[in-house]
Parts: structure tokens; C-alpha cells; sequence
């Protein structure tokens, strides 16, 4: 949702949520474009990327929890 805000120029609304922001959405960008950007999104994905990404936030947060102990 990020990219497509940032696309067309859009608050970023940092401390809503992500109904919130989708709705937005909904109500700013004509119906036809808000499809093509989502999908364009979804298939743009890199999952390896994504999967890397969560690893490493998982290790930090394990690191972070062994240290509170």
C-alpha cells in the first residue's frame, strides 16, 4: 500500500491502521487504477526478499528477549 501512496501522491498515515489506510485508498484512486496498482504489486513481490526480511527481524527480536531475562 506504501508504494501505491507514495505512486500517486498520497498521506502516508504512519499511525493508522491498514483498514484505515485501505480505505482511503478506495476512496481516493478511481476503481480501475487501484486494481492495476495491487496487482501490479502482488506480482512485482519478491517472496525471498520478504522471507529474509522476517528472519532477520526475528532474530533481533530473540536477541532482544534473551537480553531482558
Amino acid at each position: 500500500m506504501y508504494s501505491i501512496q507514495q505512486k500517486y501522491y498520497l498521506p502516508e498515515y504512519k499511525q493508522k491502521s491498514k483498514a484505515f489506510v485501505q480505505k482511503k485508498l478506495v476512496e481516493k484512486l478511481p476503481e480501475m487504477i487501484l486494481n492495476e496498482q495491487i496487482s501490479q504489486e502482488l506480482f512485482e513481490q519478491d517472496y525471498t526478499q520478504i522471507a529474509e526480511e522476517i528472519r532477520n527481524y526475528q532474530r533481533e527480536n530473540s536477541r532482544v528477549r534473551r537480553r531482558r531475562k
